[in-house]
């Protein structure tokens, strides 16, 4: 069983580490993000069907059930409706990644122990900080116009998610016990934060926004993480007020993008137009909606595509991680993190049009780590202390 254990881990941590390799731009210019990335997650996935014993953790019901109604939805509205492609929507190809993931997290909920997810936080961790250093080398180093309206780099989107992940991780689980070590970290993120920056994913800095703000204004933040997000907020806000140079940087070149302030559409990349052409587009199709269709708000894009039933019932899927989040985010740090990832990319959906399902592996890591939480809170509800004591596990 040990063994076993070890083997499992293992994989996960790899499939978790090679996830991120895959935004190194040699791999996403050479279009071989899901040769990188999806081996270990299908290996993972077998290993650990093989040695359930074909039985399945009823914790999976809470998102299996869900799953299975809008699945069944959107093959209704293909065969009831021929005019439009459904199963060929990118929103829906996500989907069924991100279920794909849940489940390998939830049939490996019972081998993870505390020490489990730390080190699959570390090398989720790691991967992200080595491709960060060859996106800065590569694309932000000297000579960097950061007034352009060209984006430097290209996946931004998809690798700024990752990134805010990381952040998260690093800023609330880690906590150093030597002065060299915290100042290790806080460089860490100091770097991570500033790459955010350069990468100018607009709707994922609005994200970060809204879980500082939580981290600040939430019961379970420690007093000493508040304090110092406050003290750096007020400096960088002083900064802010005595320098104009930097004030215009933060605004216009960051914030807007170097966009037009007085043209909300061109500020807001087109989405005031996207947003008005929406009615049009779903016309005499609110039932079964268009099919495949990129909008940019997963909202109105999960409607456009599916329809009002089907639509509500995917955003409802979206919705589960944060519920559980929110409500168990006191009885573990495992589920405050959650919490904060899933409300920061259920925010970052707003702008975006698949996220928190994707693109690609941009989301995977909440769907992963609720199916992890989510089977090990009930292993340990079903099994009592004995597992506790067996695999190392404080919390829930």
């Amino acid at each position: 069983m040990e063994k076993e254990r070890k083997l499992v881990n293992i994989i996960l941590y790899g499939a978790c580490f090679f996830s991120c390799l895959s935004q190194l731009p040699i791999f996403v210019t050479g279009g071989m993000t899901q040769v990188v990335s999806f081996p270990l997650w299908i290996i993972a996935f077998l290993i650990l069907f093989l040695k359930s014993g074909w039985k399945i953790d009823r914790s999976i019901i809470k998102l299996a059930v869900p799953s299975i109604i809008f699945v069944f939805l959107v093959l209704l509205a293909s065969l009831l409706n021929n005019d439009f492609s459904y199963t060929s929507s990118s929103l829906f190809y996500s989907f069924l990644i991100s279920v794909f993931i849940f489940f390998v997290g939830n049939m490996g909920g019972r081998y993870a122990s505390d020490k489990v997810i730390e080190k699959i936080y570390f090398f989720y961790i790691a991967g992200t900080i080595i491709v960060s250093f060859n996106v800065f080398v590569q694309y932000f180093g000297f000579g960097y116009d950061m007034t352009s309206r060209v984006y430097a780099y290209q996946s931004k989107n998809s690798f700024a998610q990752i990134v805010f992940t990381a952040i998260i991780l690093l800023m609330v689980k880690f906590k150093p016990k030597r002065r060299i070590q915290a100042i290790f970290k806080w460089g860490l993120v100091a770097f991570e934060i500033l790459l955010m920056v350069y990468l100018r994913s607009r709707a994922t800095l609005v994200s970060f926004l809204v879980v500082i703000a939580i981290l600040v204004l939430s019961k379970n933040t420690r007093k000493s993480l508040k304090m110092l997000v406050v003290i750096t907020c007020i400096a960088l806000i002083f900064l802010m007020l005595s320098n104009d140079t930097l004030c215009d940087k933060i605004i216009n070149n960051i914030l807007f993008a170097g966009r037009d302030s007085s043209n909300l559409d061109d500020l807001t990349s087109g989405r005031v137009t996207i947003l008005q052409n929406f009615p049009e587009l779903i016309s005499g199709n609110w039932l079964f909606g268009i099919g495949s269709m990129y909008f940019e708000c997963f909202y109105l894009s999960a409607i456009l595509q599916f329809g009002l039933v089907a639509g509500i019932v995917l955003i409802i899927i979206s919705l589960v991680p944060a519920y559980y989040g929110v409500v168990l985010s006191r009885t573990s740090e495992n589920w405050y993190i959650l919490m904060l990832i899933a409300v920061g990319y259920l925010v970052d959906g707003i702008f975006e049009g698949i996220t928190p399902f994707g693109a690609g592996i941009k989301c995977y890591f909440m769907w992963f780590l609720f199916g992890l939480l989510i089977s090990r809170r009930n292993y340990i509800k079903y099994f009592g202390n004995s597992v506790n004591h067996k695999f190392g596990i404080k919390n829930r």
